[in-house]
């Protein structure tokens, strides 16, 4: 596995708790609502979609965190 360090960024986030099948869907479930939230707030987008995995199992049945996140350009003010 690689560590990549990010740089400090401001992002869109959600979050769920799933197994790895369930990820296919969920992406497709909150990706557009992210975008909603994005377009209703006129934020712009900064980077791709960036995605979370905590405790990341080695089957397919075993739940971990999964997160989400659309980074977008910070907000003035």
């Amino acid at each position: 596995m690689n560590i990549i360090e990010t740089p400090d960024m401001w992002v869109l986030r959600m979050a769920r708790r799933l197994t790895i099948p369930q990820v296919k869907h969920a992406a497709a479930e909150c990706a557009p609502v992210i975008d909603r939230v994005i377009e209703a707030a006129g934020l712009l987008v900064a980077w791709p979609w960036t995605f979370i995995a905590e405790g990341l199992p080695k089957d397919g049945k075993t739940p971990f965190d999964w997160q989400m996140c659309r980074p977008v350009v910070e907000p003035e003010g």
